[in-house]
C-alpha cells in the first residue's frame, strides 16, 4: 500500500475520490491526515508529527517545494503555478461557507465561552441561493486548473442539528453546499475550546450528518491538539481523547482527519501562532496518525453497518462499524464516554444502513465474543480476522 516510502509520500500521478470509502492516490487507497494553514517555517515538525497533508491557502511553489523535501502534500488555493504540480494532493474550497450566509447563521458564545444554539428565520431556498453563487465560482476556478484534482470543502460545526435547527432548514442547505466539493469535512474542538470532555460524542454525530448530506463522498473530520481557546475550562487534550476521536470520526464513516494546531489569540505574529502544539502532543499525534495510515485497508473497506446507541443525553453511548473486503472482516468500537458501556449487538444498537443481513451474520461469525465485551471510559477496540 503506497502509504509513505523512506522518503515520504510518492509523487502523485492521480489523486481521485472513491466514493464513501475515500481518496486514492496512483490508484491506491489513501488516508490523509491533515492539519491547517501550518505556516511553511512549521512543515518538519509538522511531517514529524505524523501529518502527511498540509492544507493552506498560503500555499505556493516553495511552500509545495519545501512538502516535497519533507515527504508530505499540500492542499492549496486554486493557482496558475501549482496546477499540475506533483505535490499538490487537492483545491481548497471556501472555508465554513456555511457562516458567511448573507441573513444566515453564526457562531454565537455564551458569556461562559459556550456555543449558544443557533437558528434562522430565513428559508432554506433563500439560503441556498446566497451561499451558492460564490461556492460555484470557487468551484469553476478549481476545475479551470485543468489537473483534475479534487476540491475539499469543510464546514463548521453548525452542520449539527444539535446546535443549528430545524432540520428542514440545515440539512437542505448543507446537501447544496456540499454539491461544489469532492471531499467534505467539518470541524470541532470540544475540549480545547472549552474543556468539555461531554461533548467528545458529538463527533459521530456531525460526521454522521455530514454523510447524509453527501452519501457518496468521503468525509472528514478536523479535531484538537492544542489548546485553541482562552476560555478558562479549555485545555490541551490528552492523547487519549485525542485517538477516541479520531476513531469516533471512523466509526462514523470518515475516511481521514485533520488536526487543528494553532493556539489562542495573542501576541504572537502568525506564523509562531499556526503551530503551538506541545512536544508530548506532537508525540501522540505521530503515534495515533501512523496508526490511522496504518490502517488504510480498514477505512476503504466497504461498510456492512454501523451501530449506535444513543444515551438519554441525545449522544452516543457507543457507536461501532462493521466492514468487510476481500481479505478481511474488520470491526470497530469506540467508547465516546469516562463511564463503562455494554455492547449489546442483539438489541441494544441501532444498526444503519439497513445491510444484507446474511453478510452481517456472517462477517459477526468470524469475530471472537471478547469482541462484545463492555467497553471502559473512552476505549477503542479495533479488530481484524
Amino acid at each position: 500500500m503506497e502509504q509513505r516510502s523512506a522518503s515520504g509520500l510518492a509523487d502523485i500521478r492521480s489523486i481521485t475520490t472513491d466514493g464513501r470509502r475515500g481518496v486514492l492516490v496512483n490508484g491506491r487507497p489513501f488516508v490523509p491526515t491533515f492539519a491547517w494553514w501550518v505556516d511553511q517555517k512549521h512543515l518538519d515538525a509538522l511531517a514529524a508529527s505524523g501529518v502527511n497533508t498540509s492544507l493552506s491557502p498560503r500555499a505556493d511553489v516553495t511552500y509545495a517545494e519545501t512538502a516535497r523535501r519533507l515527504g508530505i502534500y499540500v492542499g492549496a488555493n486554486p493557482r496558475k503555478d501549482l496546477a499540475n504540480h506533483d505535490r499538490v494532493a487537492m483545491w481548497m474550497q471556501e472555508d465554513e461557507p456555511d457562516i458567511r450566509i448573507e441573513g444566515g447563521p453564526r457562531l454565537e458564545m455564551t458569556p461562559e465561552g459556550d456555543p449558544r444554539k443557533v437558528t434562522t428565520d430565513i428559508a432554506a431556498e433563500t439560503l441556498i441561493d446566497r451561499a451558492m453563487p460564490s461556492l460555484r465560482e470557487r468551484e469553476r476556478i478549481c476545475r479551470a486548473m485543468g489537473d483534475g484534482k479534487p476540491i475539499f470543502l469543510n464546514f463548521s460545526y453548525l452542520l449539527m442539528d444539535r446546535y443549528w435547527g430545524p432540520t428542514s432548514v440545515s440539512r437542505p442547505l448543507y446537501a447544496a453546499m456540499s454539491q461544489t466539493g469532492d471531499i467534505l469535512s467539518w470541524d470541532i474542538y470540544p475540549i480545547a475550546a472549552g474543556g468539555r470532555v461531554d461533548w467528545l460524542p458529538l463527533i459521530w454525530l456531525g460526521t454522521d450528518v455530514l454523510r447524509q448530506a453527501a452519501p457518496d463522498k468521503p468525509v472528514f473530520v478536523f479535531l484538537e491538539c492544542v489548546r485553541i481557546s482562552k476560555h478558562r475550562k479549555a485545555r490541551d487534550p490528552n492523547e487519549t481523547e485525542m485517538r477516541n476521536e479520531v476513531w469516533q470520526a471512523v466509526a462514523a464513516g470518515a475516511s481521514g482527519i485533520g488536526w487543528f494546531t494553532f493556539g489562542p489569540e495573542g501576541e504572537q505574529d502568525f506564523a509562531t501562532r499556526s503551530f503551538q502544539v506541545p512536544p508530548q502532543n506532537q508525540a501522540a499525534m505521530r503515534r495515533i496518525n501512523d496508526e490511522l495510515t496504518g490502517h488504510a485497508a480498514l477505512v476503504h473497506a466497504p461498510e456492512l453497518c454501523r451501530g449506535v446507541r444513543m444515551g438519554t443525553d441525545g449522544t452516543p453511548e457507543v457507536c461501532v462499524s462493521l466492514r468487510r473486503d476481500k481479505k478481511h472482516v474488520y470491526f470497530i468500537a469506540v467508547n465516546p464516554r469516562l463511564d463503562r458501556q455494554a455492547i449489546d449487538w442483539g438489541g441494544g444498537l441501532t444498526l444503519m444502513p439497513s445491510a444484507d443481513q446474511a453478510a452481517i451474520d456472517k462477517a459477526l461469525g468470524k469475530l471472537k465474543s471478547s469482541v462484545f465485551e463492555p467497553l471502559d471510559g473512552l476505549e477503542v477496540r479495533i479488530v481484524r480476522v
